[in-house]
């Protein structure tokens, strides 16, 4: 018998002695390997194409031809950003919960909801050749212990059953400045925070050269965190950058 039924067998008991709690409240029992219950569920609100920016996916009423303000600040080397949801209701919760309160067992559940939209990237006519998760600052990454970026891409990979034709690269990107939250900040001071806050791990540069690179990161709302990452993907060589996050927040 082949690994992946050991592993789902082995998931079914566990579910069945642990039932799984709703990611945002905890609420109990939910329906098999859903992440809510059915009071949060109705709380998420997927980001439909008529909605939102076809690059940027920032959520905006008025169709494409209106412009969009959070594109004319993103950089031609961050080709695309892609999102499936919008930041708020339940999603909010679960992604406070998982940050900031060291719930790193919600990223499994969160990473099955973010893998349809990895599927739809990969098959995309692009495609891609990289998975590259935004990395936290070391200090960053000591005080919570996990990098919620890595988390998530590698329960999106395997809930889409992409391990092989899409290699998760968790240590190519690294953050060399740290910089308090970004909370009530507006977008031009974020983008000039974020310059040059990343590097291309000196290792990694050669894996990069000439490849499509897909960035992942929990949470998008100027792009300027993915538009650092991008600059400096593009800088090592990689051909072609787009971003996917879970939820795509609104520009304050």
């Amino acid at each position: 018998m082949s690994a992946g039924f050991f592993r789902n067998l082995s998931t079914a008991c566990a579910e069945l002695l642990w039932p799984l709690r709703c990611a945002a409240c905890d609420a109990w029992p939910v329906a098999a390997r859903a992440p809510f219950c059915v009071d949060c569920l109705p709380t998420l609100s997927p980001i439909e194409g008529f909605s939102s920016c076809p690059r940027c996916a920032a959520p905006f009423d008025g169709g494409a031809d209106r412009g969009c303000p959070d594109c004319r600040r993103l950089p031609r080397r961050l080709a695309k950003i892609h999102a499936p949801y919008e930041y708020g209701g339940a999603l909010k919760s679960a992604l406070l919960r998982l940050k900031w309160q060291g719930r790193d067992d919600l990223a499994g559940p969160l990473g099955r909801l973010l893998a349809p939209a990895l599927s739809s990237c990969v098959g995309e006519p692009v495609g891609f050749d990289l998975l590259v998760p935004v990395p936290l600052h070391p200090r960053r990454l000591r005080q919570r212990g996990f990098n919620q970026a890595t988390l998530l891409a590698r329960a999106a990979v395997d809930e889409a059953g992409l391990r092989k034709r899409l290699p998760l690269v968790p240590l190519a990107l690294q953050r060399v400045r740290s910089d308090p939250p970004a909370r009530g900040v507006g977008p031009q001071a974020r983008f000039a925070r974020t310059l040059g806050a990343f590097t291309v791990q000196r290792k990694k540069a050669a894996q990069l050269a000439g490849r499509r690179v897909l960035l992942l990161d929990d949470v998008v709302t100027t792009g300027a965190t993915a538009a650092a990452c991008a600059s400096a993907l593009a800088a090592a060589g990689a051909s072609h950058v787009e971003a996917l996050a879970l939820v795509r927040a609104s520009t304050p």
